[in-house]
This record gives structure tokens, C-alpha cells and sequence, in this order.
């Protein structure tokens, strides 16, 4: 199903990430974990919204994501799954999109955001979320809404204070997915 509307949503990125897709702001760098999850945040708020009307964007990447000042977008509601990088595995199957694998494709996208070409630390409970979203079964995979108030919850713990959450090395696999 299409959607020829864009939703918005506000995030406060630094000024200097104004007017770009994520996928400019992560070609050379990485994202700091808060950033990530007021990226993840703000994007779930918007698969949120579509999902509850039966609608799934089908094929959300990084420059599907746009930041305009203080304003997310998320961009390019075809409706129309084209197998990559961030796509579901159930995808490359052969299944049809749905809810599910907007999740996946927001957990993958967050975890190339946050991790790179690197391998690095990253906060425990983020990884754990990240972890949940990118699960192989689409049955395990949070919902937009579950995703909405993890990482409502995070953003709270990590503007506090980020050292007291537990750093965990990155996985070999979730490396790998990375840079993929």
C-alpha cells in the first residue's frame, strides 16, 4: 500500500546535520548512541503512525530518512520492497512487506548509524533493542510503538548520564551487519 504524504516529527540534531539525509551524515562518520536513539525514537513515532493505519513504507534506508533543521522526515512511502542492505531477510525471501520488516529495516539502518565500518562499544540496552529489531523471525520483533517507548526510555538514561549504562562490545554478526 502507498502513501503519498510525508510524515514529520521533530528531533534536536546539532545545527551542522540541518538539511541532509541520514545517509549523507553517516558516510564518513558515526552517530553518537543518543543520537541514534533520538533518530530510532522519531522514526518509530512515524512507522507508529503509518502501521496503525495499515501502512508500510517497505523500503526505508538511510535516505529515506531526512533532516530538515530541527525536523525529521522520513521519505519515499512507495510502498514498494526493492531487496538491500537493509532489508529483511523474510524479504529477500520472497515475503510481503509488512510492519515487521519496516522494524527490521530501522534496526539495521540504526546499527550502520551508530556503528560504521567500525567495531566499538555501544550502550548494552541499545544493542539489545537493536538486537530485538533485527531479529530473524519477524514474530520476535518489537512493534513501532514497543520501539517508540524503548527508546523513549533510553534517550531519559542517556541524556542523565551515559556512564551508567553498561558498554558492550559489538558482535561479530552485528559488526557485520554493519557493513554489509
Amino acid at each position: 500500500m502507498g502513501f503519498s504524504g510525508v510524515y514529520q516529527t521533530s528531533v534536536v540534531i546539532e545545527p551542522r546535520r540541518a538539511n541532509v539525509s541520514l545517509a549523507k551524515l553517516i558516510e564518513h562518520d558515526t552517530l553518537e548512541a543518543v543520537d541514534v536513539v533520538a533518530i530510532v525514537h522519531r522514526v518509530a513515532e512515524l512507522l507508529e503512525q503509518a502501521h496503525r493505519r495499515g501502512i508500510c513504507h517497505a523500503n526505508l534506508r538511510p535516505t529515506s530518512i531526512v533532516l530538515r533543521g530541527d525536523d525529521l522526515r522520513v521519505v519515499g512511502w512507495a510502498g514498494l520492497a526493492t531487496p538491500g542492505r537493509f532489508t529483511a531477510p523474510e524479504i529477500h525471501r520472497g515475503a510481503a512487506p509488512d510492519a515487521r520488516a519496516d522494524i527490521y529495516s530501522l534496526g539495521a539502518i540504526a546499527i550502520c548509524a551508530l556503528l560504521g565500518n567500525t567495531v566499538r562499544t555501544a550502550p548494552t540496552l541499545v544493542m539489545m533493542l537493536l538486537g530485538q529489531m533485527l531479529a530473524a523471525d519477524p514474530a520476535r520483533r518489537p512493534t513501532s510503538a514497543k520501539v517508540r517507548a524503548a527508546t523513549a526510555y533510553l534517550s531519559r538514561v542517556i541524556d542523565r548520564d551515559e556512564t551508567v549504562i553498561d558498554f558492550a562490545p559489538i558482535s561479530e554478526d552485528t559488526a557485520q551487519m554493519a557493513t554489509m
